[in-house]
C-alpha cells in the first residue's frame, strides 16, 4: 500500500509551502544524483503534519500535571571512555537505563491514536512534534502544531506520561536554511525564541525541549551553537527541573562540514539525536537502504564511529535516531540483489512501518528479502497500471527498504555496545497494530528503569493512595536509626526507599509507627509520628517539596498532647480538618485536630464522651465516611478485643466490643487495628495481626460485621507473617485492597485483593 493519509497530504501540502520560497522538499533520488557522498537534508520534512488549520474538534486543554518521578533522571555522564567505545570496544557495562525516546506528531496526537499506540512502560521520553517559528523569533500560534500542543488530548498525553515517569518535551522546528539564519543570526531574535520556548515549557508544563533545525549551509553553524548555548543556560536558570536538552541532528555530520559544530554542541546539550535515517541511495537514481549499518557510501555504523572518535561526543550524550519507516520506489525490474534503478521520472515515497506490513498484505509477486552487507530487509512486488489491489497502479515493479525487528535489533546492540545513552524512534505511531517493534525494544534494554525497590530495617508501615489512584504511599520508621522512610508505587514500579529524615532534619526522629493522610485534592500528603518527648510531630508534602517537621505538641501550646502509642491520623472529606488520635499515657483515647487555620485539643474522649470505658491497649486506627457524617476509630481492648467507637450526629457513640458481639470471641487481636473504608462508603475494612502472627480480616458490609478471617491461615499458606500491625487502604475506584506489614527481619510485605488474594509479596526481596 501506498503512503496515505495524512503524511500523504501533508507532503503536498508542505511541499507547496516550501516551493513557494524556492526551497522545495529533497526526493532521495535527487538527493543521490550529484553523488554518493550526500544525504537528504531535512529528515523529516516528508513527515511534517503540523502546518494549516487543526482538525475539527480539537479543543483547547487544562495545564498538565508535573513530572514528580522521571523513570531516567537527567544526569551527564562523564565522557572519558567515548574514544574506546568508539574504536569498537564493548562497554564492560551496557547502560542499565537507556533513554528511550519517541517523537509524537501532532496528527498522532490530536487523532487520539496515541492512545492505542504508546506503551509508556517501555518509553522514558516523549517528543511532542512540533511547533513551528515565525522569522522573528516568536512562535506560530496558529496552526496544527500549536493548537495541538495546548489540545486537551496533549493534556491527557503529558498527564499519562507523567504518571508513567516519561518525560515530556516540545519539539522546536525549522526546515530552511532563512528560517533558521533569521531565529539564530541576532541575539535578539535568538532571546526572543528563547523567551518564547522557556515560556511553554513553564506554563504547559514540559520536561524540556528538543530542537529540530535541519538546515544545509555549515554558514549556520556558528549562530547554531550560540543558540544552543543560551537556550541550555536559559533552561537552567529560568525552568529548573525541566531543562532536558536534545538536538537532532543529520547523521552525515559525522563527515564534518554541516550546520552542526558536534565537537562544540554536545556542551551544551544533555544529549544529541544522531538521526541515523535518510540516507541516500547507494547508487544515483536507484533504490537503496533506508538505515544501512554497512556498505553504501556511509553507514550508521560509522557515523556513530565519526561523531564519538573525530568530534569527541560522549557516549553518555548520543541517542540514535531509529526510523519506523522505509522509502520505496517504481523500479524498472528486480534483480537479486536489488538496488534497481528507479524508472525514469517517478519520484520515490515513505512508507510506514504499518504501510508495508499494509501493502505486504495485498501486493501481487511480493518477495522479501534481507540483505545482509545493509543488515536491513526490502521486499519488491508488482503494480499493474489498472486494478492494483494496494491501490497504486504504478504499471511498474515496487521496491521497499525499510527497518523491521531484525533490522533495529541489530542497531539497539550498536547501542549496548558502544554504550550510548539509548534511541529516538521516529516516530511513534508508525507501527501501529503491531507489537513487533515494542517487543524488540522489550528484548534489548532493561525496561524497568528503577533501582531494584529492596527496602531494609523496615518497621511497621503506614499505607495510603492518591486520591486519583496514580501512587500507593507507604511510610515506616527504619528499625535501624529511627528515620522516616517512604516507597511509593507509581507507573507500575516501586520507587525509593526514601530516607525523609535525610530531608527533613534531626527532629524527624520517630519513636512509633508514622501515620499519612493525604487530602481529598491530592495536593497534600501529612505524616505524623510520635517524636522526642512523647510529642506529636508532623511533616507534610505540598508545592512539591517536604515541610517540617513541626512540634504539633508544643506548636498547640498544651502539654498534655503527649503519646504513649502511634498516632492515627484522617482528613476529612472537604478538607477542612485534619484530625489525628492517639493512646494516652492512662490508655485513654485522645484527639487533636486542625481545623480554623489552627490546632484545636487535645481532648481525652475515653473521660469525657465514654465515662473512662475506653480503655486502649494499643494505638487506634482512624478513618471517616466518605460523605463525612461519621468518624470511626478502632483499637484494640481488653481481652485482645475489638473495640470502636464512632462520631456522627455531633455526638459520640460506643464503645463498642465487636469482638465479644458481632465476632463471638474469635480472631482476637495480637496488634492494633487497621481500618480503611471504601469510596462509596459500602464497607469498613479492619486487619489486624492475629494469633501466630497471622494476617486477620473482619469487614462491615450491609448493616452487619463479617468475620474474622484469617487470610494466612486459609489463603496464603502459612506465608509471610506479621511481626507488626498491618496497614491497609483501598484504591479509589474500589478495584483493590492493599495491605503492608513487616515481616521477619524487619522486611515489608505486601498482599492485596481483586476479586482474589495475590501475594503475599516480600518487596524487600
Amino acid at each position: 500500500m501506498d503512503l496515505k493519509g495524512p503524511l500523504r497530504l501533508v507532503a503536498a501540502v508542505l511541499g507547496m509551502c516550501l516551493v513557494s520560497t524556492g526551497l522545495g522538499p529533497v526526493s532521495m533520488a535527487t538527493a543521490a544524483a550529484s553523488g554518493a557522498a550526500v544525504m537528504p537534508f531535512r529528515a523529516h520534512v516528508f513527515f511534517d503534519d503540523t502546518m494549516g488549520p487543526p482538525p475539527a474538534g480539537l479543543v483547547r486543554g487544562a495545564v498538565a500535571s508535573v513530572l514528580t518521578d522521571p523513570k531516567v533522571p537527567v544526569v551527564r555522564a562523564a565522557s572519558t571512555s567515548s574514544t574506546a567505545a568508539a574504536a569498537g570496544q564493548t562497554a564492560s557495562i551496557p547502560p542499565p537505563d537507556p533513554e528511550i525516546l519517541g517523537f509524537a506528531q501532532s496528527g498522532e496526537v490530536a487523532s487520539g491514536a496515541w492512545i492505542a499506540d504508546l506503551r509508556f512502560n517501555l518509553l522514558s521520553t516523549i517528543a511532542y512534534f512540533g511547533i513551528n517559528l515565525n522569522l522573528d523569533g516568536t512562535l506560530v500560534t496558529s496552526d496544527t502544531g500549536y493548537l495541538t500542543w495546548w489540545s486537551s488530548q496533549e493534556t491527557n498525553l503529558i498527564d499519562a506520561a507523567h504518571v508513567a515517569g516519561d518525560r515530556v518535551v516540545l519539539t522546536v522546528k525549522a526546515f530552511n536554511d532563512p528560517l533558521i539564519a533569521a531565529v539564530t543570526g541576532t541575539e535578539q531574535a535568538r532571546q526572543t525564541l528563547i523567551t518564547s520556548i522557556i515560556d511553554q515549557v513553564v506554563t504547559r508544563p514540559a520536561d524540556g525541549v528538543n530542537i529540530d533545525f535541519e538546515g544545509v549551509s555549515a554558514g549556520l553553524s556558528a549562530n547554531f551553537t550560540t543558540f544552543i548555548s543560551e537556550l541550555q543556560g536559559a533552561l537552567l536558570a529560568r525552568a529548573a527541573g525541566r531543562s532536558y536538552l536534545t538536538v537532532d541532528t543529520y547523521a552525515s555530520a559525522g563527515l564534518g562540514g554541516s550546520m552542526y559544530d558536534l565537537a562544540a554542541l554536545w556542551h551544551h546539550v544533555d544529549a544529541l539525536d544522531l538521526m541515523g535515517y535518510g540516507f541516500a541511495p547507494c547508487v544515483a537514481g536507484h533504490s537503496g537502504p533506508t538505515a544501512p549499518m554497512g556498505g553504501c557510501w556511509y553507514s550508521v555504523t560509522q557515523s556513530v564511529t565519526d561523531y564519538m572518535t573525530r568530534f569527541g561526543v560522549p557516549a553518555s550524550e548520543l541517542l540514535l535516531g531509529v526510523p519506523y519507516y522505509g522509502y520505496k520506489w517504481s523500479v524498472s525490474g528486480v534483480g537479486a540483489a536489488g538496488q534497481d534503478a528507479a524508472v525514469p521520472g517517478s519520484t520515490d515515497s515513505a512508507d510506514t512501518y504499518a504501510g508495508a506490513l499494509s501493502d505486504f498484505s495485498c501486493a501481487l509477486k511480493l518477495q522479501q528479502h534481507w540483505d545482509a552487507t545493509f543488515q536491513e530487509p526490502w521486499a519488491s512486488w508488482y503494480s499493474p497500471a489498472t486494478g492494483d489491489p494496494c491501490g497504486g497502479n504504478h504499471n511498474s515493479y515496487r521496491e521497499l527498504y525499510y527497518d523491521n525487528a531484525q533490522s533495529l535489533g541489530l542497531k539497539y546492540d550498536l547501542v549496548n555496545n558502544r554504550g550510548l545513552r539509548g534511541i529516538a524512534i521516529w516516530a511513534l505511531g508508525y507501527d501501529s497494530g503491531s507489537n513487533d517493534l515494542w517487543n524488540e525494544i522489550a528484548a534489548k534494554f532493561s525496561v524497568a528503569k528503577f533501582p531494584p525497590f529492596q527496602p531494609k530495617s523496615v518497621g511497621a508501615p503506614a499505607a495510603a493512595v492518591l486520591p486519583d489512584g496514580s501512587q500507593q504511599l507507604v511510610f515506616w520508621r527504619s528499625a535501624a536509626d529511627n528515620h522516616l522512610v517512604e516507597g511509593w508505587y507509581s507507573g507500575g514500579y516501586w520507587r525509593g526507599p526514601l530516607d525523609l529524615t535525610t530531608l527533613l532534619g534531626p527532629n524527624a526522629v520517630l519513636q512509633s509507627a508514622p501515620s499519612v493522610a493525604v487530602t481529598p485534592d491530592g495536593s497534600t500528603q501529612t505524616v505524623f509520628w510520635q517524636g522526642p518527648g512523647n510529642h506529636l510531630y508532623e511533616a507534610w508534602w505540598a508545592g512539591g517539596r517536604w515541610n517540617g517537621p513541626l512540634d504539633v505538641t508544643s506548636a498547640a501550646g498544651d502539654p498534655t498532647a503527649v503519646l504513649a502509642s502511634a498516632p492515627s491520623a484522617a482528613v476529612t472529606p472537604d478538607g477542612s480538618t485534619q484530625t489525628v488520635f492517639w493512646r494516652s499515657s492512662s490508655g485513654h483515647l485522645d484527639e487533636a485536630w486542625w481545623a480554623g487555620a489552627r490546632w484545636n485539643g487535645p481532648v481525652d474522649w475515653s473521660r469525657r464522651a465514654f465515662a473512662d470505658a475506653a480503655a486502649l491497649a494499643s494505638a487506634p486506627s482512624a478513618a471517616i465516611m466518605p460523605d463525612g457524617s461519621q468518624q470511626l476509630v478502632f483499637w484494640q481492648g481488653p481481652g485482645g478485643h475489638l473495640y470502636e467507637a464512632w462520631w456522627a450526629a455531633a455526638r459520640w457513640n460506643g464503645p463498642v466490643d465487636i469482638t465479644g458481639g458481632s465476632l463471638r470471641g474469635a480472631g482476637l487481636l495480637a496488634s492494633a487495628p487497621s481500618a480503611t473504608i471504601f469510596a462509596d462508603g459500602s464497607q469498613q475494612l479492619v486487619f489486624w495481626t492475629g494469633a501466630g502472627g497471622h494476617l486477620v480480616q473482619a469487614w462491615f458490609a450491609g448493616g452487619r460485621w463479617y468475620g474474622p478471617a484469617d487470610w494466612t491461615g486459609t489463603t496464603f499458606g502459612g506465608v509471610g507473617t506479621l511481626a507488626s500491625a498491618p496497614s491497609a487502604t483501598v484504591l479509589p475506584d474500589g478495584s483493590q485492597q492493599l495491605v503492608f506489614w513487616q515481616g521477619s527481619g524487619s522486611t515489608l510485605w505486601e498482599a492485596w485483593f481483586a476479586g482474589r488474594w495475590y501475594g503475599p509479596m516480600n518487596l524487600s526481596g
